[in-house]
């Protein structure tokens, strides 16, 4: 199977498990509307079929605009689908089971069909989305790999820990209340082995004294230049062909030209928000600006003093120093980006985080290497 195959069949499922539940339920009316509009006998029973579809479009359209803006066809978080699922079937639930409980004058029949089909609502999807998931990154071969793709791996025995690795990144997430997000260039790591575990045991697997749990079997250890990362997982030689080219084409250049914008072209971001703080990426500099009244900074710095960058998350609304020099800001809850430049440290809140990072480091590399083959000659 090549891997445009692979996307295209991931695609259906991933769409796919958005649209189950809207149209199951569309599927419900349609099975008892002859049966309520023979008890009505009156031309108000098309009124409310006629209603029931429309409730049911849009919360179609609701669930599909909730999708769009958690990202999901980039995330591909079976969470998502299972929220939409489960909401819908609650709430579009109402129509069909209504229905039947005025044919049956029954009005526990409402309470007796919400209940399954939240639960149907919420699982299904779910699964879709898991079957789209092992689709498109299962297994990690040739064709996965060169595709650039970000390619997500579940760790085993350990819900809610997730590898990412994209062109330029390694992500290692950890959700939950003990949750945590760590975010390093494929450029840092300077190793990538199998290894086992022979027993079950509590592990470090960030270097930073975040335990888990880890089962018996293989594991990778990635080993980079702030730390050691231990992943327990399935595919362990998959994961580590994929972590080591990947690492070494970003280190060559070859795919470092990847660049949205003209290689001099000023790109301009807005923080989530808050339209007046800009973050300014240009061939050379970085500009973070505030205009807000009460809020007006103004901080520079050229990539020479550029340090790291790296996406975190902020758990709730909070003022907070984004430049280092006592700027306050009241930054919005979701991921934001963390600039480590030799003056400070910035934090710039944008919903498109992972993306201005990768960009960011595309123009301090390309920089970089220009600077230097200016120097060589």
């Amino acid at each position: 199977m090549t891997h445009e195959t692979r996307r295209r069949r991931a695609g259906f499922y991933f769409t796919a498990a958005i649209l189950f539940m809207p149209v199951l339920l569309l599927a419900c009316t349609a099975a008892v509307t002859p049966q309520y509009l023979a008890y009505l006998d009156s031309a108000d029973g098309w009124k409310d079929v006629g209603l029931a579809v429309l409730v049911i479009v849009v919360l179609l359209l609701i669930g599909l605009g909730y999708a769009l803006a958690r990202r999901y066809w980039r995330k591909r978080s079976p969470a998502i689908p299972a929220q939409v699922g489960a909401a819908i079937g609650i709430v579009g639930g109402l129509v069909p089971t209504n229905m039947v409980a005025v044919t049956t004058d029954d009005s526990k029949i409402v309470l007796m069909g919400l209940v399954p089909l939240a639960v149907v609502g919420a699982v299904l999807p779910w699964w879709l989305a898991r079957v789209g998931q092992r689709t498109l990154w299962e297994p990690i071969d040739d064709e996965l790999i060169d595709s650039g793709d970000q390619v997500v791996v579940r760790a085993r025995g350990n819900r809610g820990l997730t590898l990412s690795v994209d062109r330029f990144h390694v992500v290692l997430d950890r959700a939950g209340a003990n949750g945590f997000h760590l975010f390093e260039d494929l450029g840092r790591v300077t190793s990538v082995t199998v290894t086992k575990s022979l027993n079950e045991e509590r592990r470090d697997v960030t270097g930073s004294g975040d335990e888990i749990t880890v089962p018996p079997g293989a594991a990778v250890r990635i080993r980079m230049t702030r730390g050691t990362w231990f992943v327990p997982v399935d595919d362990a030689e998959g994961v580590t062909r994929l972590i080591t080219r990947r690492r070494d084409e970003a280190i060559a250049g070859q795919v470092g030209g990847e660049d949205e914008f003209a290689d001099d072209e000023e790109a301009v971001f807005h923080a989530r928000r808050n339209r007046r703080m800009t973050l300014t990426i240009d061939e050379s500099s970085l500009v973070m600006a505030g205009r807000r009244p009460g809020e007006t900074f103004y901080a520079y710095a050229e990539f020479d003093e550029f340090t790291s960058v790296e996406v975190i998350t902020i758990s709730a609304d909070q003022r907070r120093d984004v430049t280092g020099e006592q700027d306050e800001v009241l930054v919005t809850a979701g991921e934001a980006l963390r600039i480590e430049v030799e003056d400070g440290e910035w934090l710039f809140p944008i919903d498109e985080a992972q993306e201005i990072a990768t960009l960011i480091t595309t123009r301090v590399q390309r920089y970089r290497l220009e600077d230097e083959q200016v120097d060589d000659a």
